[in-house]
């Protein structure tokens, strides 16, 4: 198949898109179809052949609005195709529909009136992406066919004559809201694979044909997902020549996941902060694949046998991160249940080992803590022991601690590999205390007719709020260590004068832990 390179000295590329959640009166109103049209606009703006002030984003228009903007697009060809210059026009809608037209707001926009102003377009092609009920019947074939198995060169001209439709549906089917994906179906997978997944002959660049097809493949395989409804998205032309724009260049002008390696499966990506889902790919096994997606933190998820394979991933101080199958880790599927089907339970549970230097006790504790991993919180409940000796001239002292703590950490730094993270801690110890005399053995003294013990025995509690910083290492076999240091500031009631005393302290500590 051919393909038309845009050169911008030679074609000028002009788009539309257009949001509507409010059909017709009898028509339920949609959540998410303005913001399938502004997440559109966005990619397209960013990835596309589209200068910013040809491009006119519509949400929740009235029909009016609809038709001055096509007027306006109308003559704004005009005057190119004056000037010798060839253009592009992309039009999207996401809303309601039918067979005999678009529903905007109460009205109905006919589809023969539609069709007429396209047909007025003096563009040389025209691309119509149609995410509504029953658009795959709204433009019938008249002629025209693309030429197969043509060697793709770079042209800087168009080469074709004509209007394509890309449809969300075959006729008579409905077009399909996802809870999910916060938007339609068919727009979510056209819109990866305009940001890299259709990029199918890796040549960093995604044509409306590659697009189509990887949007097409998705949908269909959302069946497997358990949805009842069959969506069969179309693809109708009234073309003369041979043309596959391009939508979208992969250049590196945003932050990217590069896949490597990894097997043919549905791969989710959850927002790390908020755990919603962010977007649904469906890899193709290939070697190497690019998607484009904004900087943050992201949860991986993919199914394998009856658990689910789940990673992390931080494109925050990164261009680019590689996401290869050796980055994840099996979970079973009982720590990763739906919350209302707006995203999913990432629990991760395990315990840690602790060794921790009490300053103010001189006595090394060992403890162990229960975790709870709620991305991106780390929370730490643990128990811990400790026990020092220590002999003067004439005199022992022995120490015990009892440590019950809590703590919250956030990650600072994060990978794959490891976290840098800060958090806030509170703690409680007990710190008991035996002093013995042996310069008189373990005989009683006398002291005015009475026997006094030559060992002395005191207690005190000792509460703290300190801020720890934790560095962890994550290894094989869902082991990790790391190494933390708190700032501590301690309160305790000394026994003999009774008073208070404010202390602070930092405590370094070692740490291996397991996750279950």
């Amino acid at each position: 198949m051919a393909l038309a390179g845009l050169a911008r000295a030679e074609v000028q590329s002009l788009a539309i898109f257009v949001g509507v959640d409010e059909g017709l009166a009898e028509e339920r109103t949609l959540k998410y179809a303005s913001r399938d049209a502004e997440e559109m606009a966005a990619v397209v703006r960013q990835l596309g052949p589209f200068d910013k002030d040809r491009i006119y984003l519509l949400t929740n228009p009235d029909l009016h609005r609809f038709r001055s903007t096509l007027e306006v697009v109308r003559g704004r060809v005009k005057e190119m195709r004056k000037a010798g210059v060839e253009t592009l026009v992309l039009l999207y809608y996401s809303g309601h529909g039918s067979a005999e037209g678009l529903h905007l707001r109460g009205r109905n926009f006919p589809r023969e009136e539609i069709n007429g102003i396209l047909e007025s377009l003096e563009s040389n092609l025209k691309v119509v992406i149609l995410d509504a009920c029953e658009s795959g019947d709204f433009l019938r074939r008249k002629g025209g066919k693309f030429l197969e198995d043509r060697e793709i060169v770079k042209q800087d001209k168009i080469g074709s004559q004509g209007t394509i439709v890309l449809s969300s549906s075959s006729r008579g089917e409905a077009a399909q809201e996802s809870e999910d994906y916060h938007g339609a179906v068919f727009s979510h997978h056209l819109e990866n694979g305009l940001r890299g997944m259709a990029d199918y002959n890796s040549d960093g660049q995604v044509t409306l044909l590659e697009a189509f097809e990887y949007a097409r493949a998705a949908t269909r395989a959302e069946e497997i997902m358990g949805q009842t409804e069959r969506q069969n998205p179309s693809f109708d032309f009234d073309v003369v020549g041979e043309s596959d724009p391009v939508l979208a260049r992969l250049e590196r002008k945003s932050s990217r996941i590069a896949f490597e390696g990894m097997p043919a499966v549905g791969l989710e990506i959850f927002n790390a902060q908020t755990q919603e889902m962010e977007r649904r790919v469906w890899l193709t096994g290939k070697p190497k694949a690019i998607f484009h997606l904004s900087s943050g933190k992201y949860l991986l998820r993919y199914p394998e046998k009856d658990g689910y394979r789940v990673g992390s991933l931080d494109l925050t101080w990164t261009p680019e991160a590689v996401v290869r199958p050796g980055d994840f880790q099996l979970r079973p599927k009982s720590l990763l249940q739906r919350k209302g089907g707006a995203g999913f339970d990432l629990r991760m549970h395990g315990v840690q080992l602790m060794t921790r230097a009490d300053l103010p006790a001189d006595a090394p504790i060992f403890g162990a803590e229960y975790v709870l991993r709620d991305w991106p919180f780390k929370q730490s409940l643990g128990f811990g022991y400790g026990r020092a000796f220590s002999r003067g001239v004439g005199m022992d002292l022995t120490t015990q601690v009892y440590r019950l703590g809590y703590s919250v950490m956030r990650p600072m730094m994060s990978s794959p590999n490891g976290q840098i993270s800060v958090g806030l801690e509170a703690a409680w110890q007990r710190l008991d205390q035996e002093v013995r005399d042996r310069r008189f053995g373990d005989s009683a003294i006398m002291a005015e007719g009475r026997p006094v013990s030559t060992r002395w025995e005191s207690w005190s509690s000792v509460w703290s709020a300190g801020i720890p910083v934790e560095l962890e290492i994550f290894l094989p076999w869902r082991l990790w260590i790391g190494a933390s240091a708190r700032g501590e500031a301690y309160r305790y009631r000394e026994r003999v004068s009774g008073d208070y005393r404010n202390r602070f302290r930092v405590e370094p500590a070692m740490i291996l832990g397991h996750q279950f």
